[in-house]
């Protein structure tokens, strides 16, 4: 009874497949973006890199691992200001 109910629960093939095509391209997309960039990057890099571009764009993924690098790039603020109920306001950074 239990391996009936195993079998019956089980994602149908195709299904397993594009779940199994999603994974590898997302983590493709993870993966690539650091090998491609910055230059100099090899020339297979950029070739995993061109047709996965619009889906890093997307999800934001293509700002690499600079802030790790011996020189970072420039670091990413968010300034805010908040009107409270009173009328007045309050501004700051994060961080």
């Amino acid at each position: 009874m239990q391996h009936d109910q195993a079998t019956a629960r089980r994602w149908p093939a195709s299904v397993r497949a594009v779940a199994s095509l999603a994974i590898v391209i997302y983590l493709a997309a993870v993966i690539a973006p650091p090998l491609a960039g910055p230059p100099p990057a090899s020339l297979l890099a950029e070739r995993i890199m061109q047709p996965l571009r619009p889906l890093v764009g997307a999800l934001y993924l293509g700002h690499g691992y600079r802030f790790f690098a011996p020189n970072p790039g420039p670091g990413h603020s968010i300034r805010w200001t908040a009107t409270m109920p009173d009328g007045s306001t309050r501004s700051g950074s994060i961080p």
